[in-house]
């Protein structure tokens, strides 16, 4: 869990949870405070990140966003063994 003070510039904030989602977490869930950075939703949408609430405390408007790796993406039916061995034509056909 990670709550990004105000006081960290935008910038900045983008850079340490891209660093967070790639380096550092499988999962992440950031609280941003959107109110003070005006970040769209586009943004945070680019890092993969899912919007899970919106509160206010204190006067500033909360946003909190989660990030999942193993909810990230669907695995593809395509890519799997069986459609990439396809050994009925092993030893038949020279590439």
């Amino acid at each position: 869990m990670t709550l990004l003070p105000p006081t960290l510039a935008p910038r900045d904030a983008l850079h340490l949870l891209s660093a967070l989602r790639d380096l550092h977490a499988r999962q992440l869930l950031a609280f941003v405070p959107v109110t003070t950075w005006g970040w769209q939703d586009d943004t945070l949408l680019a890092l993969a990140l899912q919007r899970q609430a919106r509160f206010e405390q204190d006067g500033t408007l909360y946003e909190a966003w989660s990030y999942d790796i193993r909810t990230y993406k669907a695995v593809p039916d395509w890519l799997n063994p069986r459609f990439w061995a396809n050994p009925d034509n092993w030893n038949k056909y020279r590439w």
